[in-house]
């Protein structure tokens, strides 16, 4: 995958949430950790992010699609 721009676009979900024992359901993450973790890998050369919504696929709207 050398010499490709992957473009990702993050809506949350499961890997950008957390359990909130208060709430006693699953709460999305501020911001995604996704960017940071294939950054990490250096697998791609050029990745680019768009960060659309922060919601569990549950709570995604008509307008947030």
């Amino acid at each position: 995958m050398k010499n490709q721009t992957i473009h990702v676009i993050i809506t949350g979900g499961t890997i950008d949430s957390f359990y909130d024992g208060i709430k006693e359901t699953v709460v999305p993450h501020e911001h995604s950790i996704i960017p940071n973790y294939l950054k990490g890998l250096r697998i791609y050369d050029q990745l680019t992010f768009s960060e659309v919504c922060m919601k569990d696929s549950r709570e995604i709207t008509e307008k947030d699609l």
